[in-house]
């Protein structure tokens, strides 16, 4: 089944583009193609957002080099092949730093199949790429807004709450959380956050060590899924 492409033709010899339209039929495109010589029309056709652009190098009123530049500033990401009689190193090396996708012979021309299906098979996996950042982007933000709608409730209770992961560190607190450590002189600016919960029980000596055992022993029941609420009241 033939592949219907959007091409954008930049070449100023009728012949040549016949040359190029018989080469992209044999290699099982079915193109649908508008043809430019100048640097107008293709700013024009350029809004339209071709599939691919084809440019020969050199015509009298414009160049390639001129229409690759041209495309890559335009911010359109539109796979672009350089065709020419003659290019050397040196210019195909020019044209790939404004933007050129590939560069082929005209005597070559058996190479345009491959080099388009190559170009278009880039392009999809950079689209795909964008897709994945951007959607990653807005889970992000969903996980952002999230995170500040849970401390905007926590910090309207009036009860110290302390989030605790499942290994027991703190990850967060909140502000009436905080305001007791500040009037209660309790050292550090962190609050707690990032120091295991549990460990800190664990290690707790004194008259009120049993309290803190206790309350060490009912958070892991919460954790290991053995219960589902533990209260305890402690000095």
């Amino acid at each position: 089944m033939e592949k219907k492409l959007n091409i954008l033709i930049v070449e100023d010899s009728p012949d040549d583009v016949e040359l190029v339209l018989r080469e992209l039929r044999q290699a099982g495109f079915d193109p649908n193609w508008n043809r430019v010589e100048c640097e107008a029309e293709f700013l024009a056709e350029l809004e339209r957002q071709p599939d691919i652009i084809l440019s020969d190098y050199s015509m009298p009123q414009f160049s390639g080099l001129r229409a690759a530049k041209l495309a890559q500033e335009s911010g359109r990401d539109i796979p672009f092949l350089l065709i020419s009689g003659t290019v050397g190193e040196d210019v195909a090396v020019e044209a790939m730093k404004h933007g050129a996708t590939d560069y082929l012979l005209k005597d070559r021309i058996a190479r345009l199949g491959p080099a388009i299906r190559r170009a278009l098979d880039e392009k999809r996996l950079r689209d795909e790429r964008n897709l994945a950042e951007e959607e990653k982007r807005r889970n992000e933000g969903r996980i952002r807004e999230l995170a500040e709608t849970q401390a905007a409730i926590l910090n309207a209770l009036p009860a110290h709450i302390a989030l605790l992961d499942t290994e027991g560190v703190i990850i967060t607190v909140n502000e009436s959380w905080r305001r007791f450590a500040a009037n209660n002189f309790l050292p550090g600016t962190d609050c707690g956050v990032g120091h295991n919960y549990l460990e800190v029980c664990d290690r707790a000596q004194g008259e009120c060590a049993s309290e803190a055992l206790a309350a060490a022993a009912g958070i892991r029941r919460i954790l290991a899924g053995e219960i589902g609420e533990f209260v305890l009241e402690y000095p």
